[in-house]
């Protein structure tokens, strides 16, 4: 613990954030995706998750660009 709160405030945080994130994807993800399967269907569920994996890589591409600069 000692080593993480030596790390720079911006990669504290960055970790936290993606810490959280993982977790709550981890939890609420498949289930709500077997919930909404029963309501639009296995092809139209297939191609939002897609929508929303392809989203978050680039969002993490471009927020790795900006802490970059």
């Amino acid at each position: 613990m000692g080593e993480f709160l030596k790390l720079n405030r911006n990669i504290q945080l960055r970790i936290l954030m993606m810490l959280i994130t993982v977790a709550i994807g981890s939890s609420v993800g498949p289930n709500m995706t077997i919930y909404y399967i029963e309501y639009f269907g296995p092809l139209v569920i297939g191609i939002l998750l897609i929508i929303v994996q392809l989203s978050g890589f680039l969002a993490g591409l471009y927020g790795g660009h900006l802490s970059d600069l």
